[in-house]
């Protein structure tokens, strides 16, 4: 699971859900370990220090990462979903 943070609570419920969602920008705050699969412009993952992990951009085409509870997922203008 992760904490929605943004301004719309709707913002990021689907792909919380496991499906795929189109996201402008969104802070996906972990809560427990998962895979998140990305595709589009930018997702930066940092890890509970705040130091970034990984960056995923459009030269990765579709991606799926590994996640650990406490890190953050910040995506810009992409395609998004969590599975646990």
């Amino acid at each position: 699971m992760a904490i929605n943070e943004n301004q719309s609570t709707d913002v990021g419920a689907r792909a919380l859900r496991g499906e795929w969602e189109e996201v402008l920008y969104h802070k996906f705050v972990l809560e427990a370990d998962m895979k998140i699969c990305f595709q589009g412009a930018s997702c930066n993952i940092l890890n509970h220090k705040g130091d970034v992990v990984e960056t995923i951009t459009t030269k990765d085409m579709e991606t799926e990462r590994d996640v650990q509870a406490g890190y953050t997922c910040y995506v810009l203008k992409g395609q998004v979903k969590f599975r646990g």
